[in-house]
């Protein structure tokens, strides 16, 4: 059985809420997700559902914590998940985003990771845009799923950088991991 969380950095944004609604409102139930609570201690109230689990981590003095920074640390947590899916707190997935992403994990099972296009709803913008057979450096984001063993076994972990999605996958990427960018948009930008 394949095991997806998603793994959500939040620092309390309101649209936390409108995050979740989008998780629990796919069309295959079959996931969880890692809620991780960066220096911040917010009630979900009506989004409490028993496959969020919720991890707090506390910010050192004068320190920041990158969203890779508590990425990683959400994942060092899950030694379970066969496979990890992101999403940020002002960002949302589109309702087939697990069927989507499961169909993909069974046709083309040699896969590492696996890229959606993302939309920003203020922009109109498509990243990547649909002509783009590879993803390039600002036109690819958080948007992908990547096999836990790449992150517990390989060590590929988020470098706390501004471009630290692309950094990410473009080392795998120069590691020759198997990327497959989808044609459908997955992931929606601050919806």
């Amino acid at each position: 059985m394949v095991m997806i969380t998603f793994i959500i950095p939040s620092i309390g944004r309101p649209t936390l809420h409108r995050t979740l609604r989008s998780l629990k409102n796919q069309t295959d139930p079959d996931w969880r997700a890692l809620l991780i609570m960066d220096g911040v201690d917010i009630d979900i109230g009506n989004d409490v559902d028993k496959r969020i689990r919720i991890m707090r981590l506390e910010k050192k003095t004068g320190e920041r914590n990158f969203a890779g920074r508590v990425r990683n640390a959400g994942m060092d947590t899950d030694k379970e998940s066969s496979w990890f899916a992101f999403v940020d707190d002002d960002d949302t997935v589109t309702m087939y985003y697990m069927e989507i992403l499961k169909k993909a994990i069974r046709e083309y099972p040699e896969t590492d990771v696996f890229i959606f296009r993302m939309h920003e709803f203020n922009l109109s913008v498509t990243l990547p845009p649909f002509e783009d057979t590879d993803f390039q450096k600002n036109a690819v984001g958080i948007s992908f799923a990547m096999r836990s063993s790449l992150f517990h076994k390989e060590g590929f972990r988020f470098n706390s950088l501004s471009t630290e999605d692309y950094d990410l996958l473009d080392r795998m990427r120069s590691a020759k991991k198997k990327i497959r960018l989808l044609p459908e948009v997955g992931y929606h930008i601050r919806a």
